[in-house]
């Protein structure tokens, strides 16, 4: 064998070698890549748009917890309004009670100042002129002279009396008008009351539809999240969506390496 002839040879095995080499580890890279689409097939078919999927989860629980911040303010309210509403009624009953106990005492008064008053009427009666009391015309006593003679003109009683009388009268109307405030009060407590319930009502069946969306997409990824557990399932897609990405990155790379050891065997060739 020649000289040229054996290196030839020799250039022919190295070559074989290195091609063997190489075609080895494209064989190698092939079956790592295959395995790794493998092992990652579920994630890659189901996690591609996750991060899509985790910034729209992202935006419905903070909607959630919004809804549920709004709804704690309202009961909140709701709270502070039924005391009040507590609060008006116990003033309006002491209202009542007073009213109740000035009409006794003018009651009890007129009874027993009614022969003064009667007298003071009767003084004042004219002839055709209706009764203040009853509108009568007719006046049996107007003509009896002596019976208003035997009577005392005690002024100054009188005048006492219809002090005394409008003093009860005074103090009744204060605490009628008193009563009408209260209710008033209590009627726009209620108002209220109804608004925030109506309100609250509103902000749970939005709650109830952002987390229906939420579950939505959690169902995609075998999840189903309460109110409770938003952010765990966020935080386990969280953590699926960084093996995805490590897996895409192999991927990638196994699918570089396959492309560059086709090139060498090809130059080889």
């Amino acid at each position: 064998m020649t000289e040229v002839g054996t290196m030839n040879d020799i250039e022919r095995n190295v070559k074989t070698e290195k091609f063997e080499l190489l075609r080895k580890q494209l064989s190698e890279a092939i079956d790592n890549a295959l395995n790794k689409q493998l092992q990652s097939k579920y994630i890659i078919n189901k996690d591609e748009n996750i991060q899509e999927n985790l910034s729209e989860l992202k935006s419905f629980k903070t909607q959630i917890e919004t809804c549920s911040e709004k709804i704690l303010l309202n009961e909140k309210e709701i709270n502070s309004v039924n005391e009040k509403i507590l609060l008006l009624a116990s003033k309006k009953d002491g209202f009542l009670k007073e009213l109740e106990e000035i009409n006794k005492n003018l009651t009890s008064f007129i009874s027993e100042e009614f022969y003064y008053i009667t007298e003071e009427l009767k003084k004042n009666l004219k002839p055709q002129k209706p009764c203040p009391v009853c509108g009568s015309k007719i006046h049996p006593f107007l003509e009896e002279q002596d019976l208003f003679s035997q009577v005392n003109d005690n002024h100054e009683k009188t005048v006492k009396i219809a002090e005394t009388a409008e003093n009860f009268s005074q103090k009744r109307r204060q605490t009628e008008s008193e009563i009408r405030n209260v209710e008033t009060e209590i009627s726009a407590a209620n108002e209220k009351l109804k608004n925030l319930k109506k309100s609250n009502d509103e902000l749970f069946a939005e709650k109830a539809v952002f987390l229906e969306k939420f579950n939505n997409i959690a169902s995609i990824f075998g999840k189903t999240a309460a109110e409770e557990n938003l952010l765990q399932i966020l935080s386990l897609l969280e953590g699926r969506g960084k093996v995805f990405s490590e897996n895409k990155k192999k991927r990638d790379e196994n699918e570089r390496n396959i492309m560059l050891y086709s090139e060498q065997i090809s130059n080889i060739q």
